[in-house]
């Protein structure tokens, strides 16, 4: 009897050493990564608070300002009025197609255009899903239609 309750007294000190170890190598795993979260943390607040203030000087500097309620007119009413005179002789459409040429500078500008519309759509599309490839996966629960 006395070697079984020496055997058992082993065991559990020995399971108890391992459960330490265990809970000791995720504890230190876990203290290394919020300090790298932290540091992280840091630097994007750092670099926005940098990029906001160039943002400003560059704003001052520029003297931008943004477009007044007369401006979003005229560009619309002139927009409606190209499009109404489009859609009453459709044969100005098929002209302009025909005289427009392609060229290297044209292939740039727009491609850059496609570029960043894609880009954005691509960023859109990421904080949609809360990933960065495919969607998330939330269970192997069936679901009746």
């Amino acid at each position: 009897m006395l070697f079984g309750r020496s055997l058992v007294r082993f065991q559990r000190t020995a399971f108890q050493g391992v459960r330490f170890n265990s809970t000791s190598k995720v504890q230190s795993t876990a203290s290394g990564l919020s300090s790298k979260v932290s540091f992280l943390i840091n630097q994007t607040v750092f670099w926005g608070k940098v990029v906001a203030e160039l943002g400003k000087q560059v704003y001052v500097k520029e003297g931008l300002a943004p477009p007044k309620v007369k401006d979003f007119e005229t560009v619309y009413k002139s927009l409606y009025a190209q499009a109404l005179q489009y859609v009453k002789n459709p044969q100005k459409v098929l002209d302009l197609s025909k005289s427009f040429k392609i060229t290297k500078e044209c292939v740039v500008k727009y491609g850059a255009i496609g570029v960043q519309l894609f880009g954005l759509f691509s960023l859109g599309e990421i904080i949609g899903r809360r990933k960065v490839f495919g969607y998330p996966v939330f269970g192997h629960e069936e679901h009746s239609h």
